[in-house]
């Protein structure tokens, strides 16, 4: 070990020896580090954290009430639901005099470790993304860059079920913790490869600092959350660098692989090597765009479905990425409800694919165990790796048509454990033999009718009623179905002339509303028609 890193870990000792006996809050960096709570306690150091944090707040300010109520919460024998509703609130602030994104994001990452240290599994997640942000930043020494990576790995092991957090985080149970990775097993290959990642991403940008500048010690007057600069910097010339991590930190993104189970096997060897280049490394995730030219893209196609884009758009703002609770859009065959939900994923800037249930008589879809010769990948995790995207969506055509029997696995059911929140973060797929993050899949069903859907199903997600579009829609409809025909053929969309009123009205007397399909055979016929040639030559 470096002399800048042994006198790093020494810094980090003494913060920690005052922040044990009361005179120092410390940051979440140093936290993450293995410096100890204040006075070696959550309920305290929250109490001390959630108190500076008031003091910052303008209460005459409506937009930071919630946040207020929620640290006041923690002021008063705070229990783990009260650091989730801390961790939500901090998220939803959208403004903050006085405090950047980069600060609100420290508070609310804050809040979700001390409910992780209290046993709230979905905050180990969201300690475990933060520690990863922390570990690609610029701007670190090596021994920063080295300690985040580690505690990113065993914060991942933690999320993945294979370590645990301490429950007292204490300098020596803290050191213990971090040092897990360290000890072998899949966790020193996860710390060797965010190693290598990270220098091959930043380059030599990656450590600044001089290799014998000791790591600064922090403010222990501190008011909250504040940047640290080096002694021979100003916070103006810093401010790039704050603009790269803040960057890194916020950019929408999630650890999907951790592990391999039973890597001493031959066949866990063929994985690990498989999956090596995905293990602890973050995958995209699609940022939310526009949602008022979103809306206006999909009701240019589908403009008699209004209620139905509204309902699954609105749950979409104020998210920082992609993300939908699951969606079955119940409708009469023809309505369009297929071609709707593709091309909802295609404008989200998913990845996705179609799967047809209906005959499906086996639960393959979760993926086969490792033993069987025709084993394979469940099919998200099949997809996140095909595309290296943390979101794939996934449409299940035609869900209510699934097989019943249970002899070889009902699809409907292995789909339970994937839609559930609280299980799909940590999934295990049985090819993998270890457990995986699906709780950023994007999952629509269609179904003609609620009549075959198991009660466990619909209970997990929303349902919408799809409608048949109406004779109002004919010539937006029509027009669009000959630009896909025409497309089809391998023409420009420009290449066909639009429906004229000859050819409407003959359309509007045999097609009053109701099946696409049977629109488009009508239109097809049409351009048949058109190419005849004229009997009166």
């Amino acid at each position: 070990m470096s002399a800048a890193a042994n006198t790093g870990h020494e810094c980090i000792g003494e913060l920690s020896h005052e922040a044990a006996e009361g005179r120092h809050l410390p940051t979440l960096r140093e936290l993450l580090r293995g410096c100890a709570l204040f006075r070696e306690d959550v309920r305290s150091d929250a109490a001390e954290f959630a108190n500076r944090a008031m003091e910052s707040l303008d209460v005459e300010n409506g937009a930071v009430h919630e946040l207020l109520f929620a640290l006041n919460d923690l002021t008063i024998l705070p229990r783990e639901e009260h650091f989730v509703a801390a961790a939500e609130a901090f998220t939803a602030l959208e403004c903050w005099p006085g405090l950047d994104a980069l600060q609100r994001l420290d508070g609310a990452a804050r809040c979700h470790f001390y409910a992780a240290l209290k046993g709230v599994h979905p905050s180990v997640h969201k300690v475990a993304g933060f520690a990863v942000g922390l570990a690609y930043s610029p701007g670190l020494t090596d021994a920063e860059a080295s300690d985040y990576v580690s505690a990113a790995v065993a914060w991942l092991l933690a999320a993945n079920g294979q370590t645990a957090p301490p429950i007292a985080w204490t300098r020596e149970a803290a050191l213990e913790f971090l040092g897990t990775p360290r000890r072998g097993g899949p966790g020193e290959h996860m710390v060797e490869k965010m190693l290598a990642n990270r220098s091959a991403l930043l380059g030599s940008s990656s450590t600044p600092k001089s290799a014998d500048q000791p790591a600064r010690r922090s403010d222990t007057a501190q008011p909250f959350v504040q940047h640290e600069y080096s002694e021979e910097e100003e916070p103006e010339e810093n401010a790039s660098s704050d603009e790269r991590s803040l960057e890194s930190l916020d950019a929408p993104a999630a650890v999907v692989f951790t592990a391999v189970g039973n890597p001493q096997t031959s066949g866990g060897q063929n994985l690990l090597r498989d999956f090596k280049e995905l293990l602890g490394t973050p995958l995209p995730l699609a940022p939310v765009p526009n949602l008022i030219e979103l809306r206006r893209s999909l009701l240019t196609e589908f403009p008699y479905a209004d209620r139905v884009c509204n309902a699954i758009l609105a749950d979409l703002v104020g998210r920082p990425h992609v993300a939908l609770t699951p969606v079955v859009l119940v409708g009469p065959p023809g309505c369009g409800k297929t071609s709707f939900a593709v091309r909802l994923t295609q404008l989200l800037g998913l990845p996705f694919e179609v799967f047809g249930c209906g005959g499906v008589a086996d639960a393959a879809f979760a993926g086969t165990a490792r033993r069987w010769h025709t084993s394979g990948p469940s099919l998200p995790v099949a997809l996140i790796r095909a595309h290296r995207h943390a979101s794939p969506a996934i449409i299940l055509d035609e869900a209510e048509k699934a097989g019943t029997s249970r002899t070889n696995g009902r699809l409907t059911d292995s789909l339970l454990g994937m839609l559930e929140p609280g299980t799909a973060c940590r999934w295990r797929d049985p090819h993998l033999e270890a457990a995986v993050d699906l709780s950023n899949v994007v999952w629509l069903a269609t179904a003609n009718t609620m009549k075959g859907l198991p009660r466990p199903l619909r209970d997990r997600c929303r349902i919408l009623d799809f409608p048949m579009p109406g004779p109002e829609h004919l010539a937006i409809l029509a027009n669009r179905i000959l630009a896909n025909t025409t497309s089809r053929r391998g023409l420009h969309p420009q290449w066909a002339s639009p429906l004229d009123g000859i050819e409407l009205s003959a359309l509007a007397r045999a097609w009053t509303g109701g099946s696409l399909r049977r629109l488009a055979k009508l239109v097809n016929g049409v351009v048949a028609a058109r190419e005849q040639p004229d009997a009166r030559h």
